[in-house]
């Protein structure tokens, strides 16, 4: 491991600089997994969204998006369970579901909220990572 050496405000900011880094790159690993959960929680022919976030809070970080699926909600869960067949399942009900995984020290959860209108389902995803 690397020794800072030199006047203290010199290793002020190389600390600075050294945490800074690793804060962006768990922003750009996060911005990565959240990209890949967009894509595969789209079925096929349903418009696909745009990613809102990252919005920081404390250590975590959050993504959310919003769509219109053609599948009812009960049959949209079922695919999306195959879909992420990696996460666990924490809760589910008519209404929402929520999906978790640990990966590295770090906590990814997924809560998905869905509202039936006519013969189409409103997802909302939200996506959140953190120190687990």
């Amino acid at each position: 491991m690397a020794t800072l050496t030199g006047p203290p405000i010199a290793r002020v900011v190389a600390t600075l600089l050294l945490v800074a880094g690793l804060s962006a790159t768990a922003c750009d690993s996060s911005n990565g997994v959240a990209s890949d959960l967009l894509r595969r929680t789209v079925p096929a022919g349903d418009s696909t969204p745009t990613l809102s976030g990252p919005v920081r809070t404390g250590q975590s970080v959050q993504f959310t998006w919003e769509f219109q699926t053609h599948l009812g909600a009960s049959a949209y869960m079922d695919w999306l369970a195959r879909q992420l067949h990696e996460y666990r399942m924490v809760a589910r009900d008519a209404s929402q579901l929520r999906l978790a995984k640990g990966v590295a020290g770090d906590a990814y959860v997924l809560m998905i909220a869905l509202e039936p209108i006519n013969e189409r389902t409103y997802v909302r995803i939200t996506f959140s990572a953190s120190p687990d």
